[in-house]
């Protein structure tokens, strides 16, 4: 009996413990009330935004892209500043007008430029003559993109915009065909060939380039970059065949153990004057993908021309220096301080010219360009005003 009311204790003792009323302030003094954030009204920012876009020039809409990048928006899309002259902020819907600078052609996520290109070339020297005695010309089609640029920083402020001189950072490449510079192995069952063996000449190759680009903003239309870039030309065709007088002349690639396929290398530096402001040129991509004149140089290491095989015994014959430059003739005399969208086609004109380090038997070449560019961005979507 004894022991039964002693059980009987303990379970009350342990019921009263579990189920009496805790109070959390007492346990944990230091918990504090959760403030409630106001709620933003979408749909008001919405409408603000719509019927301020529709009563803004172009420029008052590039403005406004400015401020609101400058004010990041929420996870709502609302960004919230005050417009000059105003004290008080307001609330504004961040995509609406970045789809509306997309429709103006003031911005684009990312680039493209689609170029047809009519090459004009010429490789070899007087020690080693090309494979054919005339000037080889050529038609290719050729795609250049970049993504954003990433750590650029543009102000806005009095209605103006401005940037910031500071280094960012973005990617790009090519896709396409390309001349590429080849040494031929002639023969002929009609001619006597006096120098058949390693002839320069150009052939069709698929091209492709990727790599980073370190930006250095010079002055408002000027910008410097550093860039390194990794490639490969495939050749269309490893036998090709051409008429010399009354000859038919055989070419087939060295024997060096490189195949179709050659990877190459670069590295250098570009200056790039700009027809529209870097601000622009930044976020619309276009202006700094065919800019009005373009100029770079740096080293080139091409495993097309790997010393072994028909090319043993050259001394370091994959070095290479380039030298390119282009100048839009249409960015001539479309050069502006304001913010335009650019022209969605030009025509430019350029040199691309690579010369040996030190193996001579790899000759200079020497490429000319007449080139149309089309922004595909804007081919594939149609401009439309909010």
């Amino acid at each position: 009996m004894r022991r039964a009311t002693s059980v009987a204790l303990w379970v009350a003792a342990l019921l009263t413990v579990f189920y009496s009323p805790i109070s959390c302030a007492q346990t944990n003094p230091d918990v504090q009330p959760v403030r409630q954030t106001p709620v933003k009204d979408v749909q008001s920012a919405k409408k603000t935004t719509i019927d301020l876009l529709k009563a803004s020039t172009l420029s008052q809409r590039y403005y406004l892209f400015q401020k609101s990048k400058t004010n990041r928006s929420d996870s709502a899309g609302i960004s919230s500043f005050s417009l000059d002259g105003e004290e008080a902020k307001e609330d504004f819907y961040a995509p609406a007008i970045k789809e509306a600078v997309k429709a103006d052609g003031t911005f684009e996520p990312f680039g493209a430029v689609f170029d047809v290109l009519a090459s004009f070339g010429d490789a070899g020297s007087g020690s080693v003559p090309s494979a054919q005695s005339g000037i080889q010309t050529q038609l290719f089609g050729n795609i250049k993109w970049e993504s954003e640029h990433f750590g650029y920083q543009n102000t806005a402020s009095g209605g103006q915009v401005g940037y910031v001189k500071k280094i960012d950072f973005s990617f790009g490449g090519e896709i396409g065909l390309y001349p590429a510079l080849v040494l031929e192995n002639l023969t002929s069952t009609t001619a006597t060939i006096a120098q058949p063996k390693a002839r320069p000449m150009f052939q069709d190759a698929f091209h492709w380039t990727i790599g980073p680009n370190m930006n250095f903003l010079q002055w408002a239309h000027g910008e410097s970059t550093a860039f390194a870039d990794l490639g490969q030309n495939f050749l269309i065709n490893e036998v090709t065949s051409f008429k010399q007088g009354d000859d038919t002349i055989t070419a087939t690639p060295v024997s060096n153990g490189v195949g179709r396929a050659a990877i190459f290398y670069e590295a250098g530096l570009q200056t790039k004057i700009l027809a529209s402001p870097i601000w622009v040129a930044h976020d619309d991509k276009i202006s700094n993908l065919a800019p009005l004149f373009s100029i770079a140089t740096g080293i080139r290491k091409d495993t097309r021309f790997t010393a072994s095989g028909d090319l043993a015994g050259y001394n370091h014959s994959q070095e290479r220096f380039f030298f390119r430059f282009f100048i839009n003739l249409t960015k001539v005399v479309s050069y502006t301080d304001e913010t335009k969208p650019a022209s969605p086609a030009s025509v430019r004109f350029g040199v691309d010219m690579d010369r040996p380090i030190l193996e001579e038997r790899v000759p200079t070449a020497t490429r000319f360009f007449v080139s149309a560019d089309f922004d595909i961005m804007k081919v594939f979507r149609p401009t439309a005003t909010p």
